[in-house]
């Protein structure tokens, strides 16, 4: 969704993924933390678009699956995009170029096009991510005044833990 093209005409393009910056080796191996499956583990972030510190958590669920987790917000090339937060991306490596290897989970569904994807603290159709199937859920907790992200990596059983009142 982030290495998309245009998103208007009269704006320039997003900056790609962490999918893509990991592909292009722009991204180096201390600037992502792995959480497994089952782990819960809170992590701070700092936005994509400024490349310092801890960008990426990368979640393996196999060896070709897994969740890359990364904080975009209005600073720097990504004040293009439409809207901020925590953006997971479900990559699968056995998906052929063009079969969306990299897919992003929607936080807010009902609108169009992937527009408001990104998890927003407290806001948002769906607070967190969650995937039963591997065991993992997310969830955006805070976004400090300098733009980086607390966030929590865990299971779905423990997600509400972080996460009151869901409206799920």
């Amino acid at each position: 969704i982030m290495s998309q093209h245009f998103i208007t005409l009269s704006k320039p393009p997003p900056p790609p993924s962490s999918f893509t910056r990991l592909q292009l080796g722009w991204i180096e191996p201390a600037q992502i933390v792995t959480v497994r499956p089952g782990e819960t583990r809170e992590v701070r972030l700092q936005p994509l678009a400024v490349g310092r510190e801890l960008l990426v958590v990368r979640v393996p669920i196999d060896a070709h699956r897994f969740l890359l987790i990364e904080n975009r917000q209005p600073v720097q090339g990504d004040v293009v995009l439409p809207s901020a937060g925590l953006l997971v991306l479900e990559v699968d490596t056995t998906r052929t170029e063009g079969a969306g290897i990299v897919r992003a989970a929607d936080a807010n569904p009902g609108m169009p096009r992937l527009q408001a994807a990104p998890f927003a603290p407290g806001a948002g159709q769906l607070r967190y991510y969650r995937n039963a199937d591997v065991g993992v859920a997310v969830a955006p907790l805070a976004v400090e005044p300098d733009g980086t992200l607390r966030l929590v990596v865990t299971t779905p059983m423990r997600i509400t833990d972080f996460v009151p009142n869901d409206r799920r």
